[in-house]
């Protein structure tokens, strides 16, 4: 990827007339769309050739003349976008990965203009915002844990437990957040968990998270529960690293259906959930009867597969008629009250070598260091220790406790 060497802090730096807003509100189709970040007019690349930005009323485009390779542009890193960074300072210019404190002084300086930053980062005040934006039905899913909420509460006393000891006068002028997963260099060393049924918190749904973690060059991992179809959550995630998450049905030609369409479309790592072949008991879904399969929004993934819509002929539904019936037909299929063991994941390990070409295969809900060495004997590739978020099992131990015995156990 290509490195800015210097962002520009005015237009009359280099084009002293270009400032104007372009009065068309749709860019020519030789121009190129700039997604993501809010970028100056004007970006330097290789401390040589200067590409002209222009805006329109649809975001930010560059001309398709002026730089050739758009997925490059598309990927540069924020700071070189920022109104606020210093052009002078080295360390901007040769950071691999944003300044994130940049933000930070951005909305420090809004007032100079008029303008406050639109909501407050403080995670209290955002689940507040959350709940207020939010219908009904999607805030009582994201929130609703298992019985009393005692593994939630669990997980969050473990990272209070947990401190960090600052050392200081450490040269950290040049620090670089990004690390790899999978085989792919990714930003930082969080990502996009599996998270079900997008489409109750907005419209764009799955697709709006899978396209912003491109954006950031962060994993994504798309849910078997998810309410927009593998293909079109691929697409929106461009060139991102993605990830397949399955809730493997007692279905082997529908499994082998689903693995199929995920490494066609791009996830090339597997990641099986062992925590959920039963829904927990979450007492805000179940006293409202939140559930929205059954009101059919959410079974996109199976809608859009052949082999489950050859289900739904063989049991005589028809998903255009009546989707309520075939969105639980689908939910059932995946959440269906019928444990997995050990014996199968041989079967699963080689499907999905086989279907890959050997790309990785972790098990997601692993929580006892017996588990985590069973893991081992089977050559799982990953483990993902999770308890669901206390969404499973309440009185479960916390995910952060259970990493620690398991790292202790089996290495990392």
């Amino acid at each position: 990827m290509l490195t800015p060497t210097r962002c520009c802090s005015s237009t009359e730096d280099y084009w002293p007339s270009s400032s104007q807003q372009c009065n068309s509100s749709t860019p020519p189709a030789y121009f190129k769309r700039i997604h993501g970040f809010s970028p100056e007019k004007f970006v330097q690349v290789k401390s040589s050739t200067i590409y002209k930005l222009h805006r329109y009323s649809k975001g930010l485009y560059v001309q398709s003349s002026d730089y050739s390779d758009h997925s490059e542009i598309h990927h540069l890193p924020i700071q070189s976008f920022s109104t606020m960074c210093d052009p002078t300072n080295p360390n901007i210019q040769k950071r691999t990965t944003p300044q994130w404190a940049l933000y930070q002084r951005e909305n420090f300086w809004k007032l100079n203009e008029g303008k406050t930053p639109p909501f407050s980062t403080d995670p209290t005040k955002l689940e507040q915002l959350a709940h207020e934006k939010l219908s009904q039905g999607g805030w009582l899913y994201a929130s609703s844990n298992a019985g009393i909420s005692n593994t939630h509460l669990a997980n969050r006393q473990a990272f209070f437990r947990h401190r960090i000891v600052p050392q200081q006068l450490v040269d950290t002028n040049l620090r670089d957040t990004t690390t790899e997963i999978f085989g792919h260099r990714v930003s930082g060393p969080i990502g996009f968990a599996p998270i079900g049924i997008n489409k109750i918190y907005h419209p764009s749904a799955e697709a709006a998270v899978a396209k912003v973690a491109d954006e950031l060059n962060l994993p994504y991992c798309l849910s078997t529960a998810g309410s927009t179809p593998i293909e079109r959550v691929a697409e929106a995630n461009g060139k991102g690293p993605r990830f397949f998450q399955l809730y493997m049905p007692h279905d082997d030609e529908l499994t082998l259906s689903l693995l199929n369409r995920a490494w066609k479309s791009g996830f090339d790592a597997l990641i099986l959930t062992t925590d959920t072949w039963q829904l927990g008991w979450r007492h805000g879904d179940v006293a409202n009867s939140n559930y929205a399969f059954y009101r059919g929004i959410g079974a996109d993934l199976g809608m859009t597969d052949p082999v489950f819509q050859k289900r739904c002929r063989e049991a005589g539904i028809d998903p255009e008629k009546d989707v309520v019936a075939a969105s639980a037909k689908w939910i059932d299929a995946v959440w269906h009250g019928r444990a997995w063991s050990w014996e199968k994941i041989p079967w699963l390990i080689e499907q999905w070598r086989e279907i890959s070409g050997g790309r990785p295969f972790a098990i997601k809900g692993i929580q006892s260091v017996a588990d985590a060495k069973r893991c081992v004997e089977y050559g799982v590739d990953s483990i993902v220790v999770s308890n669901h978020a206390g969404r499973q099992v309440d009185g479960a131990i916390a995910s952060l406790d259970a990493l620690e015995n398991i790292t202790n156990a089996v290495g990392d």
